[in-house]
């Protein structure tokens, strides 16, 4: 069964992650304390600037006749600039949302974490950290989660690596080391069990280069684990996930820097990580922004790539012996931050499309033969995005999270999505 849908028209801009994170990274330095008087008027909360638009285009999107996107109400820390970036669930019952929110008061960035009890989310207070995000989450029982993300150190006047534990009753910090020197930061959190988490991201040396960085728990202490050495300068983990202890895969991007990202794909065989080739659309911007799995040969790479004047969407799927690029829909400016495998023929992935001058939440289904675009996602009154998605065990259902946007495109409300019969 399927439904037509038009899609809207076609327009050119910048990449939201890298976007969103800049944005990021340059409030944590600015409401570091030294700067908080003057963080909440930063330069980088300006939108991108986006060129015409192009053609109208109609296509079929299936597969979903009674199943739709419903928004569900979401707390918020402030009366503003909040975000989910983050979600995972290990049942109907229990789910959280993690990503941060910005205190009117005294500028500063702080970390945010939502439950979902069965019935309604609800806020749960994490610890007190100077200028902090949490930018992945991982769920292993309902009372062994762990989020991850970056904070600013006053002692060393860097942004360092941020790893937050739920033991079932409350959130406490875990000591996590850094390396390079300069700001440290986890992107994504991936697990096979409680003593067997990594935490990716990536690491600034005293050169300003970004190199991948993966850290591993053991059940008692987070430790560095070297990552291949590149010739580039600027090499990033943006996501991964773990499919056994001899068979964890992290996704990224090189030289994005330059801006012209070429994808990374990693790969750790129980004893070290190892480059494993991934394809690219061309040689202009073409980052893994998630990845997702069905198995150690069933998985999929999520981002997006430039044509030279716009964003379309990548997907580039794992068959157990190498990847290759799958055709996907694209509905004008489209990019994916986030992606979830509910079985192999049921894999989501979200992001956002742009509308006009607007940002709005977009989402695509893998039917088990083709991608296809899912509408209708409901869309805030200003436009909004979702940054990540999470299967809810037990049923195809899923979640999907992000952010609404004010007028003048900084993030406003947390957006919470639900895809379900």
């Amino acid at each position: 069964m399927s439904r037509n849908v038009t899609a809207v028209p076609r327009g050119t801009g910048s990449n939201i992650r890298s976007w969103s994170l800049g944005i990021v990274i340059a409030m944590l330095l600015a409401s570091s304390p030294a700067a908080a008087s003057a963080s909440y008027q930063i330069a980088p909360y300006s939108r991108p600037a986006f060129g015409s638009a192009q053609g109208m285009s109609s296509f079929t999107a299936s597969p979903f006749a009674t199943c739709k996107w419903h928004i569900v109400t979401s707390p918020n820390a402030q009366a503003d600039r909040n975000v989910f970036n983050a979600v995972a669930a290990t049942s109907a019952r229990n789910a959280w949302a993690v990503g941060r929110t910005l205190n009117p008061n005294d500028g500063s960035i702080q970390p945010v974490a939502a439950h979902w009890n069965g019935t309604a989310w609800s806020l749960v207070a994490t610890p007190s950290v100077a200028s902090a995000n949490l930018f992945g989450v991982k769920a292993i029982s309902a009372t062994d989660i762990w989020a991850v993300g970056t904070f600013y150190d006053p002692s060393v006047g860097q942004l360092q690596s941020l790893a937050e534990h739920w033991n079932g009753t409350s959130w406490t910090i875990v000591a996590t080391p850094n390396v390079g020197g300069s700001t440290n930061l986890f992107n994504a959190v991936v697990a096979n069990s409680t003593n067997d988490v990594w935490a990716l991201g990536f690491s600034v040396d005293t050169s300003n280069n970004r190199n991948t960085l993966a850290e591993h728990w053991d059940g008692s202490t987070w430790k560095v684990v070297p990552t291949p050495i590149f010739t580039s300068t600027d090499y990033t983990l943006t996501s991964g996930v773990a499919n056994s202890p001899t068979n964890v895969w992290a996704g990224g991007a090189i030289n994005c820097q330059t801006g012209s990202c070429q994808t990374l794909s990693e790969r750790w065989n129980g004893s070290k990580w190892k480059v494993v080739p991934s394809p690219n659309v061309n040689s202009l911007s073409n980052p893994i922004n998630a990845m997702s799995s069905n198995g150690k040969s069933d998985m999929w790479a999520i981002g997006d790539f430039y044509t030279g004047s716009t964003f379309d969407t990548l997907a580039e799927h794992w068959n157990g012996t190498s990847w290759s690029i799958i055709s996907s829909p694209n509905t004008a400016f489209t990019a994916l931050i986030g992606s979830t495998a509910v079985n192999t023929s049921d894999v989501w992935a979200v992001g956002y499309y742009l509308n006009g001058s607007i940002y709005q939440p977009y989402s695509m289904n893998w039917n088990g033969s083709v991608w296809a675009t899912v509408f209708p996602v409901p869309v805030p009154t200003i436009g909004g995005y979702l940054t990540a998605t999470a299967k809810i065990p037990g049923s195809t259902n899923v979640w999907a999270v992000g952010a609404s946007f004010n007028s003048n495109g900084s993030p406003h409300l947390t957006l919470i999505e639900k895809f379900h019969c």
